[in-house]
């Protein structure tokens, strides 16, 4: 299971970073290729939901990868977003299904929003640092009352 878990990591990071490219250098098919990867994704998750046949663990991650994907896809080809952007988004996303943080996910929304606006890279750096500045001090706020 951990081989099959390193193989789609390896291909979800290949389809990210083929996605990237296309965004940057030809932004006109971007738009196509990530609805393709989404259409893909939303069938295999069809497949899976309906339990039209077997394959149920390889169906899930072709449908996670490309979902993912293709969602990233459209994010950098519309609002320009940078791939590292969309790196950090996700891991902040997937932190906050993790840890069922409302916290976590708001200021990854927040982030979302200051990367779309654009703005002076000194600009957009004072605004994401305090951003995260706030989430950290209301984090450990919470922590102290708690305890």
């Amino acid at each position: 299971m951990f081989l099959f878990g390193a193989v789609c990591g390896v291909v979800a990071i290949a389809a990210f970073s083929w996605m990237m490219w296309t965004a940057k250098e030809m932004p006109e098919l971007a738009p196509t290729v990530a609805g393709s990867l989404l259409a893909i994704g939303v069938c295999a998750a069809v497949w899976v939901y309906f339990q039209l046949g077997r394959g149920k663990s390889v169906l899930t991650a072709i449908s996670v990868t490309t979902l993912t994907v293709g969602v990233l896809g459209l994010l950098a080809a519309w609002a320009n977003y940078r791939g590292d952007e969309l790196v950090v988004l996700g891991g902040l996303l997937v932190l906050a299904w993790w840890e069922r943080s409302l916290l976590v996910a708001g200021a990854a929304a927040v982030l979302l929003l200051v990367g779309a606006v654009s703005l002076p890279p000194v600009t957009e750096l004072v605004l994401v640092s305090a951003v995260l500045f706030l989430c950290a001090f209301v984090a450990l706020a919470r922590r102290k009352a708690v305890a």
